[in-house]
């Protein structure tokens, strides 16, 4: 008897043709809900159509706030907080993977002390925030908030294990 899961994902935006990891999102969604699992994912994007196709099982909360490819205000970042918090809690679930850290930062901020399990799926380097102090700041303190994080491939790997408490775990993306 398999164990079916209700699962969350969330990622910053789906409304726009996107990069890798969106497309790696929507694969494993799509599969994981073709398998049975109930699956949902958690958008900052106002409602509307995906860009990459999703399975018709998978539910999609929009939360409404930022807009793709545009940097979020710190204010609306910590506004958006409590919100976060209801839409996970509304959505029940038994695990959250969040990815990039345009989602699984303000998610875990968002669920502190809430025993909401969090695997973050980070897709960049630890180099691209060598310019960004308080991105790398934010993952620096998230880190401490998730259960787990992946990284596509070993060269990532290296540089976070360098800077991270949270040893990342090698999930090469799927090829098709």
């Amino acid at each position: 008897m398999q164990i079916k899961m209700k699962l969350l994902f969330a990622i910053k935006s789906l409304n726009v043709e996107g990069g890798g990891a969106e497309r790696v999102l929507v694969d494993i969604v799509n599969g994981l809900a073709a398998r049975g699992h109930e699956i949902r994912i958690l958008t900052f994007d106002s409602p509307g159509d995906s860009f990459y196709k999703l399975d018709a099982q998978v539910e999609r909360i929009d939360a409404d706030f930022g807009v793709p490819g545009s940097s979020v205000s710190r204010l609306a970042f910590f506004r958006a907080i409590p919100r976060l918090r209801r839409l996970v809690k509304i959505a029940g679930t038994d695990l959250i993977v969040a990815f990039m850290h345009s989602s699984y930062v303000p998610l875990a901020l968002a669920l502190m002390g809430t025993g909401c399990r969090i695997i973050a799926s980070e897709h960049a380097p630890a180099s691209h925030y060598r310019m960004r102090p308080f991105e790398r700041f934010l993952i620096e303190f998230a880190d401490r908030l998730i259960l787990a994080k992946t990284v596509p491939s070993d060269a990532v790997s290296r540089e976070y294990s360098r800077r991270s408490r949270c040893l990342p775990s090698v999930v090469p993306n799927p090829v098709y």
